[in-house]
């Protein structure tokens, strides 16, 4: 099957054209943290003040998630430079992919380290 289209997480145009699809959405996390309840991680990303898209994770995924990303999802993803895949959906009118298992998630590690 062909692969995802990969979307940036700025871009307002190609999200909303591709609601209800299974695409790739590419960007960098400004800011993943729990909810104060500890039910949902909102990952947050760069540049998105027009787009609105963010990833959820639910609290029953949060062992997997963790156990994958070093112990901690929300501190591995700030920052990080990451694709999420999933179905395109809105939350409050806004463009988001819910990810259920950690292989929905991918970091950019190929990106050389700084090394100033």
């Amino acid at each position: 099957k062909p692969a995802a289209t990969v979307i940036k997480a700025s871009d307002k145009a190609a999200l909303d054209a591709n609601q209800n699809k299974t695409v790739t959405v590419e960007g960098t996390v400004s800011e993943a943290a729990w909810s104060k309840s500890g039910k949902v991680m909102i990952i947050k990303f760069a540049d998105t003040d027009d787009s609105g898209f963010s990833a959820v994770v639910f609290d029953r995924a949060k062992a997997a998630f963790n156990k994958a990303l070093d112990g901690d999802a929300a501190q591995s993803l700030t920052g990080a430079k990451v694709k999420v895949t999933g179905k395109l959906g809105t939350y409050h009118d806004q463009p988001q992919i819910i990810l259920n298992k950690p292989s929905q998630i991918t970091l950019d590690k190929d990106k050389p380290a700084d090394t100033k």
